[in-house]
């Protein structure tokens, strides 16, 4: 079974608008919590609190599911960065994701017109 991807009502909070969520792209933690590479494990966890205020269910009771979803995401990201073995598999996704980011803006445009086939 494919991951749900859990789409979050960006209008709820401004201040966290970000690209909906695919599930054959995993979300990056640092960018979840607008951190560098180099945040240490007390700014990880200053980012989390000043963002879970934002998105605490209880915050949101008329929109208590979506509040939530984007509590999960931030609590995810969290736990990944504050996990050393998790952190340096989201260090290598996130150069790998960089340099396949790069590989594709290299590439030439490709052609409109289907070039003719030679004549033997």
């Amino acid at each position: 079974q494919a991951p749900k991807c859990r789409q979050l009502s960006y209008n709820l909070i401004p201040s966290m608008a970000a690209a909906p969520c695919t599930a054959a792209e995993p979300e990056d933690p640092f960018e979840i919590l607008g951190l560098d590479e180099q945040a240490s494990r007390r700014d990880v966890e200053s980012a989390f609190r000043r963002q879970a205020l934002q998105w605490h269910p209880d915050r949101h009771p008329g929109n208590a599911a979506v509040a939530r979803a984007g509590f999960e995401r931030l609590s995810r990201a969290k736990e990944v960065l504050l996990d050393n073995g998790l952190r340096k598999a989201a260090l290598r996704f996130r150069f790998i994701q960089r340099r396949y980011r790069h590989h594709r803006s290299s590439q030439p445009a490709p052609d409109p017109q289907p070039r003719p086939r030679p004549r033997p």
